[in-house]
């Protein structure tokens, strides 16, 4: 008797999940798509946005992000007096390098000098900052 009840629940629980599964709606589920689908509950990949566009009316990265739009669509885009290469899409945060080469090579940091930066990708304008103000302001370094 005790397995029957176990096969009873477990067909419930199975016709459960069959019953959710078949109530996905497939759409563009991206509410800056002119394309969104506000029924849709599964993102099928066929929103249609213009990243560029979207950056240029102020619309935050994160928001962007967050709202469904791929990192990888931001890739290769102007913004900010550079080129966006990645974005961390847990914290919505951008990878973003000159649009041109400076001339000459220069140094990240100070020569010789240990300032004690974090080891983080995400820690570039704290990073910049320590060393353009961390003891060697007058030495020509990548962060000035």
């Amino acid at each position: 008797m005790k397995h029957f009840f176990s096969l009873v629940a477990f067909f419930m629980l199975l016709a459960f999940s069959a019953q959710t599964h078949a109530q996905d709606v497939l759409g563009c589920t991206v509410i800056y798509a002119p394309n969104y689908n506000p029924e849709a509950t599964v993102n099928d990949g066929s929103c249609t946005y213009d990243v560029v566009q979207l950056l240029s009316d102020g619309y935050c990265i994160g928001e962007l992000v967050e709202s469904g739009i791929f990192w990888q669509d931001f890739q290769g885009v102007s913004y900010e007096g550079g080129i966006i290469v990645y974005i961390s899409s847990n914290e919505g945060k951008a990878l973003i390098c000159d649009e041109e080469n400076l001339p000459g090579v220069y140094d990240w940091g100070c020569t010789g000098t240990p300032l004690g930066l974090p080891n983080s990708t995400w820690q570039g304008y704290n990073n910049t900052i320590s060393i353009v103000t961390g003891g060697c302001p007058d030495y020509p370094n990548a962060a000035q």
